[in-house]
């Protein structure tokens, strides 16, 4: 009876592609096959690698660092993260967080031992009704089996949105001090995956890892969903 249900529901509301809006067929979600071939994956662009290190040197001490797309342009990725963050479309971030959770379990990532989301503030949680990177984490988390904190590290000032800040150094002052942590001891000793949705200048990766570094002995992994050009 739930197959036939689910059968005609898909009949009068079929699954629709959010790329090139064609029907999906079979097990396709979010993506056919035609629009999903043409995300831009950073592992694909040597260019990612350079700018992503570039961007951090000498800013994050890191130990392993990854991204699983490359925004280039208007290309689809743009597309995709901008439907997930803003139209809260929250089954965009899933799947995709399930495809960087597959990538990551075959990885040295495995050797973290908590993950923390970076945290938006309690105001801006309450408009758009989640935090973005804590459904990526979520997902990491139960592919890697390893814990999330995602009240230890908070955010404390509500301040301007990052993407409509252009230049670098207004970016890094818009999140300087914005991060707190509530208990130093519970990230001691710990391999912290910091997780994020974009990162574009790095400004707010920094700002969590100079309060993240308060804590003794830690060590930091950086995870995004995309890496902007």
């Amino acid at each position: 009876m739930k197959t036939l249900l689910k059968n005609m529901f898909e009949i009068f509301f079929p699954k629709m592609c959010i790329e090139c809006s064609k029907v999906l067929v079979g097990n396709q979600n979010i993506l056919c096959v035609k629009c999903l071939s043409k995300i831009p994956l950073a592992k694909q662009y040597h260019k990612s690698k350079t700018k992503i290190k570039a961007l951090l040197y000498g800013r994050v001490n890191y130990k392993y660092i990854y991204t699983f797309m490359y925004m280039i342009g208007n290309n689809n990725a743009k597309n995709i993260i901008y439907n997930f963050k803003y139209y809260k479309r929250l089954e965009i971030g899933i799947f995709f967080s399930k495809l960087m959770a597959e990538e990551l379990s075959k990885t040295k990532f495995q050797e973290c031992n908590i993950i923390v989301p970076v945290p938006i503030h309690k105001k801006k949680l309450r408009n758009r009704g989640f935090n973005q990177s804590i459904v990526i984490a979520q997902n990491i988390s139960q592919q890697l089996q390893i814990p999330i904190s995602d009240d230890n590290l908070i955010r404390t000032k509500f301040n301007k949105i990052q993407a409509n800040i252009k230049d670098k150094k207004e970016r890094f002052e818009n999140v300087k001090d914005v991060f707190k942590i509530v208990d130093k001891k519970l990230f001691e000793n710990k391999h912290i995956l910091l997780v994020d949705d974009i990162i574009t200048s790095g400004a707010t990766i920094e700002a969590c890892t100079i309060e993240l570094n308060k804590s003794k002995n830690i060590s930091l992994s950086i995870a995004s969903m995309a890496l902007t050009n």
